[in-house]
């Protein structure tokens, strides 16, 4: 799955409700639960990035098979990546627990 970012844009499901949950759970000493095994990957790029891949392909890509403007695979972070991240960001020093009992955000291919 791609996610499409405006810089300091807070309204992405995702991110912002890991914030959200982290910002939380720092507040009242709690663990950080995150649905599922965190194990899916997704995919973050953001919009100026991907408006400026759409000018260059406009103006410089000649060829003419498809192109796909996106972020590789080898790019792809684990939602545990990101929760760990934003746990860092929060400066969260409890514990972060990943609660495969329930449904956690499956891996979405790209169109």
């Amino acid at each position: 799955m791609l996610t499409l970012n405006r810089r300091g844009d807070e309204r992405r499901p995702l991110v912002r409700g890991l914030i959200h949950r982290g910002f939380l759970c720092k507040q009242k000493g709690e663990t950080f639960n995150i649905w599922g095994s965190g194990k899916p990957l997704r995919q973050f790029i953001f919009s100026i990035d991907l408006a400026k891949l759409m000018i260059w392909t406009m103006r410089s890509y000649e060829e003419a098979d498809p192109i796909i403007l996106s972020v590789g695979e080898e790019d792809e972070v684990t939602i545990a990546d990101v929760a760990r991240a934003v746990a860092k960001a929060l400066d969260f020093k409890g514990e972060i627990a990943f609660d495969v009992s329930k449904v956690g955000l499956r891996r979405l291919t790209q169109d």
